[in-house]
């Protein structure tokens, strides 16, 4: 497995619903304390109301979906996710991979206690890894986890509500399983409470397609301008 923080720029996006943004309209939302008058809904012990995603509770901790339509978190988009420590959150309409292939995976978020007044969230408990399952080519389950370059931790932030949160991207690279045969899907596990969105899943392009893509681009621009 290969980790590192170069970004894929301008890479499709293989998941659907990145960022949260679809499925119950405001209605199903309602004003809690735990996130300063912020409009959310408090996912159940077995969730799918995300699409796309599924919650289930770990322990004693919780999960909810967050609507941002005034800015208030100052996050991307409507919506976003935020998870209590040692929760998880699953993609579960499967990714089109390919074995061997290079990927990388990309995250915005924000470390935030809810429910913590004016208690600062330690950016050494915000930490995320990303567990995955597929199915082999002889169509059995495997699992595993990839892990990011170290601990890429979110800054602490220190009210509540959170007037002006921090946040910081979330990428490193991982390849797929040399026996991948279909079905991959993944988690993401957070080690403190943290604010998600914006996710990306992307397929990093070799080297040599890269090289001969620019030189194709190179040797078209040449053309044109000898025709001028």
């Amino acid at each position: 497995m290969s980790s590192c923080l170069v970004a894929s720029a301008g890479a499709m996006n293989l998941l659907t619903n990145p960022s949260f943004e679809n499925g119950a309209g405001g209605a199903t939302f309602s004003a809690t304390t735990d996130f300063g008058g912020a409009t959310a809904l408090e996912l159940t012990s077995i969730s799918t109301e995300i699409p796309g995603w599924r919650w289930e509770q770990n322990g004693g901790g919780g999960a909810a979906w967050l609507e941002d339509n005034s800015d208030f978190f100052g996050s991307d988009g409507d919506h976003l996710l935020y998870l209590d420590a040692n929760q998880s959150i699953q993609w579960d309409d499967g990714v089109t991979v390919i074995a061997n292939g290079l990927y990388q995976f990309d995250y915005n978020f924000a470390a935030w206690e809810r429910g913590q007044d004016n208690s600062p969230a330690s950016s050494g408990d915000s930490t995320a890894l990303l567990e995955y399952n597929y199915r082999d080519t002889g169509g059995d389950i495997q699992f595993g986890t990839y892990t990011g370059p170290g601990d890429i931790v979110a800054p602490a932030n220190d009210s509540n509500p959170p007037g002006s949160l921090t946040w910081i991207n979330g990428s490193w690279q991982f390849t797929v399983p040399a026996d991948y045969g279909s079905d991959f899907n993944f988690q993401i596990n957070v080690t403190g409470g943290m604010l998600l969105d914006d996710l990306s899943i992307s397929e990093v392009p070799e080297p040599g397609s890269a090289s001969l893509l620019g030189l194709a681009l190179g040797t078209l621009l040449l053309r044109r301008s000898r025709r001028r």
